[in-house]
């Protein structure tokens, strides 16, 4: 169980995860994977769109729905 907020040293801190979703080490392991995923393919979405590339042409390249969150 993890320690209240003020109970921990700054150092503690530094380390502490915003969000716990597992006490399994290799499924937070794998959650964080995951995560880091869905945001590089969000900023890939932004970025191409950012530059005008068309929906589709953006969904083909990414193999992401035209209907995901552009």
């Amino acid at each position: 169980m993890q320690k209240p907020a003020e109970a921990l040293s700054e150092e503690e801190a530094k380390h502490q995860d915003p969000w716990q979703t597992s006490m399994r080490p290799y499924l937070e392991a794998k959650s964080q994977q995951l995560h880091r995923e869905r945001v590089t393919r969000y900023e890939q979405i932004h970025d191409l769109a950012a530059k005008k590339v068309d929906v589709v042409t953006i969904a083909r390249k990414l193999g992401v729905s035209r209907k995901s969150r552009l």
